[in-house]
């Protein structure tokens, strides 16, 4: 029941969800850039990681870099974005 409620009410979380369903894990730069807002998506994925919808942990960079950080779907957030998807379809 808390997560139809979550879905509900929050269908801006619900679209991160259902981006990370769709994609599978991403790093938080394209994860961003997917959903189409940095400031506000970054509260969201706070947000999601405090629920405990989202996992962040530690990957290899693709190429450059040192340091890269994955979102990736919890058990609870796979069953909640599977919801979103339903009622809201891609949540555009």
């Amino acid at each position: 029941m808390q997560e139809l409620q979550i879905v509900a009410n929050n269908k801006a979380l619900s679209k991160v969800l259902v981006i990370l369903l769709g994609q599978g894990p991403l790093p938080a730069r394209k994860l961003l850039s997917e959903y189409g807002a940095t400031g506000y998506g970054q509260s969201l994925i706070k947000q999601a990681v405090t629920g405990g919808l989202i996992a962040r942990r530690k990957a290899m960079p693709e190429g450059k870099g040192n340091h890269l950080v994955v979102n990736a779907l919890t058990t609870k957030g796979r069953k909640i974005a599977r919801m979103a998807k339903m009622v809201y379809g891609n949540a555009d």
